[in-house]
């Protein structure tokens, strides 16, 4: 697999990583063989600030392909004032996944403010937004793209418990 930047918590310990690049983070992930994640955050004590985000491309053959990702009750946020550019993730294996934006169990949450735009291109299952059991996604988003070759997902929140409070603003 290959990642970004990735932020874990174990038992006891608490992971606060702040990341401020002034000009904005630029970031490009390439997975051959296996799981590929641009900015993720897991664990319930896990905590990623990212300051700027200009643009997070992610590509994964093999596995599972992830732009920005709060799991287990980990908590990613930006910076609100400013909008994040681009998220573009390409996964190539059939019978795999890409996700653009995604919170998954135990109280996860990723709180953005704007995002420009979610591209994703998968040879299997493709989700723009997904939100998981127990999880929040919430800002704006100016579009989302979702091609693949399997089933295709702009916001996918299959569970009651899941919360997505996001504007969609065509921009």
């Amino acid at each position: 697999s290959a990642k970004g930047l990735d932020v874990e918590s174990g038992t006891g310990t608490a992971n606060n990583v702040k990341v401020d690049a002034k000009e904005g983070l630029n970031l490009a992930v390439t997975a051959t063989s296996g799981d590929a994640y641009g900015i993720a955050a897991s664990g319930d004590k896990a905590q990623a600030n990212i300051g700027k985000i200009n643009n997070v491309e992610v590509a994964a053959t093999n596995g599972d392909a992830y732009g920005l990702l709060a799991a287990g009750g980990a908590k990613v946020s930006d910076d609100q004032t400013s909008s994040a550019g681009s998220v573009t993730v390409t996964e190539n294996t059939a019978g795999k996944a890409a996700y653009g934006l995604a919170a998954s169990g135990d109280k996860s949450a990723l709180n953005l403010g704007t995002v420009d735009s979610v591209t994703v291109r998968s040879a299997g299952r493709g989700y723009g937004l997904y939100v998981g059991k127990d999880s929040e996604i919430s800002g704006a988003v100016g579009s989302i793209d979702v091609l693949d070759s399997q089933d295709a997902y702009g916001i996918y929140a299959p569970e009651e418990s899941a919360s997505a409070n996001v504007i969609i603003t065509g921009g």
